[in-house]
């Protein structure tokens, strides 16, 4: 069956996709402010991300899971600020803009394109970011894994939403 006869056969109304791409987009958001809360909180009060690193000892692609040594590299800050606040900024604002989308008018214009731009940016720094934990770290945290997870999964939905804006 091709995609064509696939979608007709199933008849899911299209603004009915639409909101749930959205609200997946808004659970991946939230709980991308959840983890980023977490590393945030981890870095500024001076404690160990190791402490509550839930696969700590074992191995990803061969490299070890330590949330301490990733959190303590010089990749985790940029100047004076930490990764984890960049990221828990970025997930906010995510968050806002999926939420306010429909009711906001440059939103409500532009929004999937702003959407688009902001986790096709998160998506490239969270590359840079794993590129930093397997070359030169070598070592994982799972927090940020499940963070460039999180960021992946955003970036594919914010494609999939502004492919179907531009279709209508």
């Amino acid at each position: 069956m091709s995609g064509r006869a696939a979608q007709q056969a199933i008849k899911v109304p299209l603004a009915v996709t639409r909101d749930a791409w959205r609200l997946a987009s808004i659970v991946l958001a939230v709980l991308g402010v959840l983890a980023a809360s977490y590393l945030s909180y981890v870095k500024l009060s001076g404690g160990s991300a190791a402490m509550a690193c839930p696969a700590e000892g074992q191995t990803l692609l061969g490299l070890p899971i330590d949330c301490g040594l990733v959190d303590r590299s010089l990749y985790s800050m940029i100047g004076p600020m930490p990764v984890a606040v960049l990221g828990l900024g970025g997930y906010v604002v995510i968050l806002l803009a999926l939420l306010l989308e429909d009711r906001v008018p440059f939103l409500v214009e532009y929004g999937r394109l702003l959407l688009f731009g902001l986790t096709l940016f998160g998506f490239a720094f969270s590359l840079y970011l794993t590129w930093a934990e397997i070359a030169q770290i070598q070592a994982f945290c799972i927090w940020c894994v499940a963070s460039a997870v999180l960021m992946t999964l955003l970036f594919i939905l914010s494609v999939i939403r502004l492919r179907q804006s531009l279709a209508s």
